[in-house]
């Protein structure tokens, strides 16, 4: 018999070389796991970064035309079904558990998330770092009173959530011109280079105000407008000056609606393709809307930005808009003549004559002052400022 002492070690030897090989088997077996799960899911189709692909947004780009993924793929992968069974039959050689476990992934896709409306697209599963502000930071009194869980709870009741996603059509979005910002006129490009500062250095995308001095109270403006329409799940809205993307986040979850969002600012684009719900293309003006083909949009939005249209070019513009509108659509061209109509001073409501005139449409110049289009009371810039809106309804 061994000394106690030489027993006693032996003894712990053995507790150290079992616990090295439960180790040693805990690490390999777990590491094959995950290096199974991760290095298929790199090559999956519509998955990941690879349908979020961004087109090219700094300035002084040589490209005149963006780079926005494929119709035809965001179409196929907002079908989640499909999705999953092309992963399946794609990886089928792959051990069973690693099918089951990646179409669970994309049976995700057919979740709704706490706090949206509708399902999950793939934009909002790829967006790796969604940021939300407070579109009401100054508490202005709507004259349309419900909370944010209320609309959702009517939202998710309107229809399913998958239906309303596999139904979205998204336009060709590869077509829409890119500036250069070395062709725009001097006054624009030194508005836009006070955006960029703002967005960049300022930090304004992060902050209620986003691009603006100041915040404005957007919220009651998305929902005047959501009501009216209405705004429904699946459908496609055109926002127009969408900035850091802000309204369309917030459209997007309350609403269950997808946007396209359009800018003139390469920074502010950039940003929202990082971190807002929706697509967002630019710079670019926004007035040329023939890569919209007719009636594929559901509604169109537009606040504080109509008004760096040329006045001579206004009702080229509101027809085009009209245009890309479904039957029954709405558009808004909201803050009219806000700070005095810059940059081409105040804009008469008689030079929407024209639209009113046209038979497809009524189209109605309602003031956004206290009593008008949102509240009854004026406690915030929009009510406490002299101007109108023009809100359209497409008839046919």
């Amino acid at each position: 018999m061994l000394p106690t002492k030489t027993r006693s070690l032996q003894a712990k030897n053995r507790v150290y070389l079992t616990l090295h090989s439960v180790l040693v088997f805990f690490f390999g077996f777990f590491g094959g796991i995950m290096t199974a799960r991760i290095v298929p899911l790199a090559g999956m189709a519509g998955i990941g970064t690879k349908i979020r692909a961004k087109p090219p947004t700094v300035f002084g780009n040589n490209k005149t035309t963006v780079k926005a993924p494929a119709v035809a793929v965001v179409a196929a992968v907002d079908t989640y079904s499909s999705a999953v069974a092309a992963a399946v039959d794609t990886h089928s050689s792959a051990p069973a558990s690693t099918v089951q476990k990646r179409a669970k992934r994309l049976e995700r896709l057919g979740e709704v998330r706490a706090g949206m409306c509708t399902a999950i697209s793939p934009i909002e599963d790829a967006l790796q770092s969604l940021h939300e502000v407070n579109l009401n930071v100054r508490g202005h009194i709507c004259r349309i009173n419900i909370s944010d869980a209320e609309l959702l709870e009517e939202c998710r009741k309107e229809k399913t959530s998958a239906a309303a996603t596999a139904e979205t059509q998204w336009p060709h979005l590869e077509n829409i011109t890119i500036l250069k910002m070395k062709d725009l006129p001097t006054k624009e490009l030194d508005l836009q280079v006070k955006y960029e500062r703002r967005v960049k250095e300022e930090g304004g995308c992060l902050k209620p105000k986003g691009m603006w001095g100041n915040p404005f109270n957007s919220r009651c403006t998305i929902l005047t407008m959501a009501k009216a329409g209405p705004y429904l799940p699946g459908q496609l809205v055109l926002d127009w000056g969408t900035g850091c993307g802000h309204q369309a986040t917030y459209m997007t979850k309350t609403f269950g609606v997808r946007v396209v969002g359009l800018d003139l600012n390469g920074a502010a684009i950039e940003w929202a393709n990082d971190h807002s719900l929706g697509r967002f293309v630019g710079p670019t003006d926004g007035t040329d809307l023939s890569w919209a083909p007719d009636e594929s949009f559901n509604h169109f939005y537009s606040f504080a930005t109509i008004y760096y249209v040329q006045p001579d070019a206004m009702c080229k513009f509101g027809r085009e808009v009209i245009r890309i509108l479904k039957p029954r659509g709405t558009a808004l061209f909201g803050w009219m003549n806000g700070i005095h109509g810059r940059p081409y001073g105040k804009f008469p409501e008689s030079n929407f004559d024209c639209l009113k005139a046209l038979p497809n449409a009524d189209v109605t110049t309602p003031k956004e002052s206290a009593g008008g289009l949102y509240s009854d009371e004026g406690d915030d810039l929009i009510t406490n400022s002299q101007t109108y809106a023009v809100v359209i309804r497409k008839k046919y």
